[in-house]
């Protein structure tokens, strides 16, 4: 009866010679780790000196070889969530993973990350923001801006600026347009016709003896020969009969006695006097308004068909003639 237990108990003893002779010879524990009936220590377990049965490697590591001793921590860019892995998952996008971590932590507002298996998140570009856990940079939306690296939100463009798609900082609305009196613009309006934008953020009312195009940023003096048209927009042609000095509002129209038969007169020498024979009864004439009558004559300048003043013509004497016309008496 003995010496069937002795012969019974043969393996165990010889396990434990084997295991006496390894750690004589200093191989403790990496590869030759056999727990009771010689079964080797698996994979995703550890076995320390003594160890009956095998230990789930703990959140945070894992083992990917049998007969280990402890087990490995996670590494940079992985994370170990559960027991007794064997290897761990890669860390997603979105997040980072230091050494040993259980979790995968999202990146903090102002970071990003675009490639899984990152240990570390990339600080947010200028002009761009990143919320927690972002993937990618946001550009800074259009009328908002961002100065700074790091950020997780824009800043709303100023009044009298305009900030397109990702600005890194506001633009100033340049000489003739205007933002008008809000924030977050992010573009800028050409000043209309018939105003002026000296500053970007109101427009004026082109005064009434100036013309502005579009685009003004003060108003403009019309040139001699032209006036303003009604609207303010533009310049246009002084008519015949009217002379138009610089800045003219409202074409001059040429005084009796005289007309123009030609536009963009600029000034009143440009009217010309009514021929003799003939008389120019109102203002603003293109021609002379017909003869003088009979019984009259009209030596230039006339602004009357009978004329008495003895200067733009008279009355016929009663011993001369004086046809229709006549410059002079006969």
């Amino acid at each position: 009866m003995n010496k069937t237990r002795s012969l019974n108990t043969l393996p165990s003893l010889l396990t434990i010679l084997v295991f006496c002779n390894t750690v004589a010879h200093g191989h403790t524990g990496h590869r030759r780790l056999l727990i009771d009936d010689n079964v080797p220590c698996p994979s995703g377990h550890y076995c320390p000196n003594g160890t009956s049965s095998p230990l789930p490697c703990p959140v945070g590591t894992y083992n990917n070889l049998m007969q280990q001793t402890s087990c490995r921590v996670c590494p940079a860019g992985y994370f170990c969530s559960v027991e007794a892995l064997t290897i761990g998952s890669r860390c997603p996008i979105g997040y980072f993973c230091p050494t040993g971590a259980s979790t995968p932590s999202p990146c903090k507002a102002g970071t990003y990350n675009a490639l899984t298996g990152q240990s570390a998140c990339i600080t947010c570009p200028v002009g761009h923001l990143c919320p927690t856990g972002s993937t990618a940079p946001i550009p800074c939306k259009a009328g908002t801006y961002g100065t700074q690296t790091g950020q997780s939100i824009c800043i709303a463009c100023p009044v009298g600026y305009f900030c397109p798609t990702g600005s890194e900082a506001p633009k100033m609305c340049p000489a003739g347009t205007y933002s008008g009196n809000r924030t977050e613009q992010s573009t800028c309006y050409f000043c209309p016709a018939g105003w002026y934008c000296p500053h970007t953020t109101e427009i004026y009312h082109c005064p009434h003896d100036m013309y502005c195009p579009v685009g003004s940023v003060a108003p403009t003096m019309c040139p001699a020969g032209t006036f303003v048209s009604p609207t303010g927009q533009s310049c246009g042609p002084c008519p015949v009969g009217y002379y138009c000095p610089t800045g003219t509002s409202q074409p001059i129209p040429c005084p009796q006695g005289t007309y123009q038969n030609k536009s963009s007169g600029t000034s009143i020498a440009e009217c010309i006097s009514c021929p003799c024979g003939k008389y120019c009864s109102s203002t603003g004439l293109f021609q002379p308004t017909g003869y003088c009558s009979s019984g009259y004559y009209c030596t230039g300048g006339a602004s009357s068909q009978r004329p008495t003043d003895g200067v733009t013509g008279d009355k016929c004497s009663i011993d001369h003639a004086c046809p229709s016309g006549s410059c002079k008496q006969i």
